[in-house]
């Protein structure tokens, strides 16, 4: 046994050295590898010849996938906003790449790399002998180690785990493959092509692709201007990135670096003056860390809601998957809608007044997005945004909507009745024009909101009494008034006059949508359409405020709607643009329609009820929202600049009312939308307006806000049905709206409101008042105006509400009719 092992071994030291002739034969031959298939002793020639053969029939060419590196989303003012990677990489051309790397990498890897045809027949006649005799070493150029990495990525990018093992596993026949790659690859690419796709491709340990990334990582510096010793330290990771990691291991990469350092003495590439200079050098890193994913962006929220748009949206590919990787491998540039200062000015506000952790577990989010373009300028939110609910995080984005990160939404209440409002002036009822509100849960009935015509889900009606929970005037009220006070009776009987789905129609324009769909339709399938419930125009349906934020901003733009958007543009690394989704703006209401909107939204805030608590110093415009039972608030306002939403109240899905809340900054009794988000979105308004030019709203035209204005008519003795239809025949809707005591015969007609000769926009409602006849004792003081006058408009009406001046009891002191205020006239 142990002669035949000693033959064997004899035999063997004769093959190798043969192999090694062989080798370096067939490598200048053009024949390279003919000896690496030979794996026993035979016949020399025959087994060159079939190495030959198996080298001939491998691929030659080598097939390149996209390199993977990061791609940055922007802030609208360039700045990076976050980074997003599978390889943290950063590609960059060889003359931004500092020559003394150059030097340095070309030194510690390959030194013939300059003169050799990819593959160096020296090097690898040494490695085959020394192999043979149980002495592993390498024989890859920079050439091969190149197509290595190559095959490598190619396997990564494809999803191929085991093709990524095989590109690196240490086996002849991938060798042999490499050699042939490396031999056709400098055929095709210059040395200094081959150099800067190497220097792109290594891994230079700590999470750092290529060198661009690496000296950014490591030095804080491009790679263009990396010194002597760091140059040294970078080039001599790439062989082994974790033993050589200069963050983990100082040592042990100081003392590779200055095995690079003494290479480059020996190959001349570096004088012995600079070597001695740089081996004295201190090992000196300013680690710089690239954040990867919306986690650690200074604006989470907002980077969530680009990545779901850029995944869910078709934009970069046709499946959620196929998209992500591209954002994770593409070097992408996203340049988005998001405005620093205005970011900084939401969250400063929402933080003032809602601690992240607060003892009610109650939250509160906006939206702001920009009048006649639809950026989204900011989104912001009480609760930071991540998964560790001990921090008070939440990966729910309670600003957008559910497909893009967003809860289910929530009821934004009255601030719906600026949709209603917009309706009835574009059916032509102005602003001044009057409806009477019911009292306290006066029920409507059903016929008044059936409908088949906007809804394919048939008959929508039902018996319905609502209340009001942001004042409880009832009465004879002017279309502004009802706006401005937030008469939840007064809108659904403006609901039924103008007709539901003309209401729907407004709300569809200015696309607003359910947050999550859910309704279903005649065919099984979901819909996020708003169904036109009459408690529509009350707000009950889950939105986001986002979505009323944009709708909003039409009002501000004269009528124009914008749909939000996030992304300003996408761009290759070649330069080429992707396209983006653009907002899509159209006129959905006339230009006086909006301004008539906006009028009576100034007057919430300046007479109604947000008066005192959503001061911005400019002229703006503004709704109160509250949901049943205080569960949730909104405020909704603009300026001609900005259009803003805020919600505030519980992200909890079991809705609870809100009352006696800690925020964590603040108390509060029962919330309701001027509690909360109006002071929120008041102090976000004040700070991201400044600088900004003060402008003001177009007024609306007389005939919106007062119609064609005709005179009332006197009724003054006439029996009630012949006053009906005097006015009727006038152009005015009439009724009974009260009673008095008057010098006409008690049945008959003592006047209307507002009185005979007042001037009135047409369509409006005028009330009858009945004569109960003369009262013989002497009057006591009342809120209910005198009769008097002579029936032209001359009586003096001594309501003292905030109305117009009509003497209706609703009116703002001395009445030019008969005065008599309906019922409720005058309470606040």
């Amino acid at each position: 046994m142990s002669e035949r092992h000693d033959d064997r071994g004899s035999s063997a030291v004769s093959m190798v050295t043969l192999l090694a002739s062989l080798v370096a034969t067939a490598v200048v031959a053009g024949l390279i590898g003919a000896g690496l298939v030979m794996p026993a002793v035979g016949a020399v020639g025959a087994t060159a010849r079939g190495g030959v053969g198996f080298f001939d029939a491998l691929p030659a060419e080598l097939e390149q996938s996209p390199l993977s590196q990061q791609s940055r989303i922007l802030y609208a003012d360039g700045s990076t906003l976050a980074t997003f990677y599978s390889e943290n990489r950063i590609i960059v051309p060889l003359n931004k790449v500092a020559p003394i790397m150059r030097k340095a990498q070309v030194a510690i890897e390959d030194t013939r790399f300059y003169t050799h045809g990819g593959v160096d027949p020296r090097g690898l006649a040494r490695a085959v002998v020394s192999n043979a005799s149980g002495d592993q070493q390498g024989a890859s150029t920079l050439t091969q180690q190149y197509v290595k990495l190559t095959l490598q990525e190619n396997a990564i990018y494809a999803g191929d785990e085991e093709a990524a093992l095989a590109a690196v596993r240490k086996d002849y026949s991938r060798k042999l493959q490499e050699a042939k790659y490396a031999i056709t690859l400098e055929k095709k690419l210059s040395k200094d092509e081959i150099l800067e796709g190497y220097l792109n491709i290594a891994y230079f340990g700590d999470g750092a692709y290529g060198v661009e990334t690496a000296a950014r990582h490591y030095f804080g510096i491009p790679a263009a201007k990396l010194s002597l010793p760091q140059a040294a330290l970078l080039a001599g990771i790439v062989q082994q990135p974790t033993p050589f990691n200069p963050v983990r291991h100082p040592k042990a990469a100081t003392q590779r670096r200055d095995v690079v350092l003494a290479r480059m003495l020996q190959t001349g590439a570096i004088t012995q003056k600079q070597h001695d200079a740089a081996k004295k050098t201190k090992l000196k890193l300013r680690v710089t860390r690239t954040g990867n994913g919306c986690d650690s962006s200074k604006s989470p929220l907002f980077c969530n809601y680009v990545y779901q748009v850029l995944t869910k949206d078709g934009i970069l590919g046709k499946t959620p998957a196929a998209a992500a990787q591209r954002i994770q491998r593409g070097g992408l540039t996203v340049r988005t809608t998001l405005d620093k200062d205005a970011q900084k000015a939401a969250d400063q506000a929402i933080r003032d007044r809602v601690a992240a952790k607060n003892p009610s577990k109650v939250a509160a989010a906006m939206a702001v997005v920009e009048p006649g373009t639809g950026k989204i300028l900011a989104m912001s939110q009480s609760q930071p945004y991540g998964r560790n609910t001990k921090k008070g995080q939440t990966d729910l984005n309670y600003a957008a909507d559910y497909n893009h990160g967003g809860s289910g939404g929530f009821q934004p209440g009255s601030t719906f009745k600026a949709f209603t409002l917009a309706a009835a002036l574009k059916s032509g009822m102005p602003l001044q024009s009057r409806i009477y509100a019911p009292r306290h849960g006066t029920p409507f009935p059903a016929s008044d909101f059936n409908s088949t015509a906007c809804w394919p889900a048939g008959n929508l009606g039902a018996r319905y009494a609502p209340g009001n929970s942001e004042g409880d005037e009832s009465g004879l009220q002017s279309l502004d008034q009802i706006t401005y006070r937030s008469v939840n009776t007064g809108f659904v009987a403006l609901e039924a006059k103008v007709g539901i789905c003309k209401v729907k129609a407004v709300v569809d324009a200015l696309g607003v949508r359910l947050a999550r769909p859910s309704t279903e339709v005649n065919d099984g399938k979901l819909s996020d359409e708003i169904r036109p419930f009459p408690t529509m125009t009350l707000g009950a349906a889950n939105v986001s405020p986002l979505t009323m934020a944009a709708a909003y901003a039409a009002f501000a733009a004269d009528g124009e709607y914008c749909s939000p958007v996030a992304i300003g543009s996408i761009r290759t690394l070649a330069g080429k643009n992707i396209k983006t989704p653009k907002a899509d703006c159209a006129e959905v209401m006339e230009p006086n329609v909006a301004r008539g909107v906006t009028s009576a939204l100034e007057d919430v805030l300046s007479q109604g009820t947000a008066r005192g608590v959503a001061k911005v110093g400019r002229p703006a415009a503004g709704k109160t929202g509250t949901a049943n039972d205080s569960t949730s608030s909104f405020f909704v306002g603009y300026t001609p600049q900005l259009a803003s939403a805020v919600w505030f109240g519980r992200p909890a899905t079991q809705a609870k009312c809100m009352c006696g809340v800690d925020t964590g900054k603040g108390s509060y009794g029962k919330v309701f939308g001027a509690t909360v988000a109006a002071p929120i979105w008041s102090a976000f308004m004040r700070q991201a307006s400044e600088g900004k030019p003060v402008e003001d709203f177009e007024s609306a035209d007389s005939k919106t806000i007062y119609g064609d204005r005709v005179s009332v008519p006197s009724t003054y003795g006439l029996n009630v049905g012949e006053a009906i239809g005097r006015l009727q025949a006038a152009g005015f809707s009439a009724s009974v709206s009260g009673h008095t005591n008057s010098s006409a015969p008690a049945g008959s007609v003592a006047g209307t409101s507002p009185g005979s000769g007042a001037r009135v926009a047409k369509g409006s409602y005028v009330g009858v008042v009945v004569s109960d006849g003369p009262k013989q004792e002497k009057p006591k003081p009342s809120n209910t105006a005198q009769p008097g006058g002579d029936g032209n408009g001359n009586g003096q009406g001594n309501g003292q509400g905030n109305g117009n001046g009509q003497g209706n009891g609703n009116g703002g002191g001395p009445g030019n009719g008969q005065g008599n205020g309906g019922p409720g006239g005058g309470q606040r």
